[in-house]
């Protein structure tokens, strides 16, 4: 079980990648539907992560809390794969240098079903960091 300093740092890198997303999408052009859902659940995630990581600052090793927590921050679970979304989104939308920038700017660079999908990833996730932050409540 990792400790909770340990899934504090986890959370605040997921935090750095969901800062980098959203300065990315401000910086889209056109999409803007598809945008603003992305940019309103990331941003949401976030808010969610933010307590998240305040609670595990506060958090003590071997409460049935830091449990949760540990839950969360273990290989292949929610926070890495919500990091894994974060990272897709961010190769997407990373901008381009060289000759290639002018055509990237133009175009929005996912496909409708590879939006539907991202979305669905981001609400599981958002969902499962919910129930963590409900499950300290009690």
């Amino acid at each position: 079980m990792a400790d909770p300093l340990g899934i504090s740092a986890s959370i605040i890198a997921v935090l750095q990648l969901s800062g980098t997303v959203i300065e990315y999408l401000n910086d889209v052009k056109g999409a803007s539907e598809d945008r603003h859902r992305i940019l309103n659940e990331v941003a949401c995630i976030s808010g969610l992560l933010y307590f998240l990581k305040d609670r595990a600052t506060q958090s003590q090793y071997g409460h049935s809390w830091s449990m949760t927590l540990a839950s969360l921050n273990t290989p292949k679970g929610p926070l890495e794969q919500f990091k894994s979304a974060l990272e897709r989104l961010i190769f997407k939308l990373a901008p381009v240098e060289g000759w290639r920038k002018a055509g990237k700017a133009l175009a929005w660079p996912f496909q409708k079903e590879e939006i539907k999908e991202i979305l669905s990833a981001i609400e599981r996730h958002k969902s499962l960091f919910n129930l963590a932050l409900q499950n300290d409540h009690m």
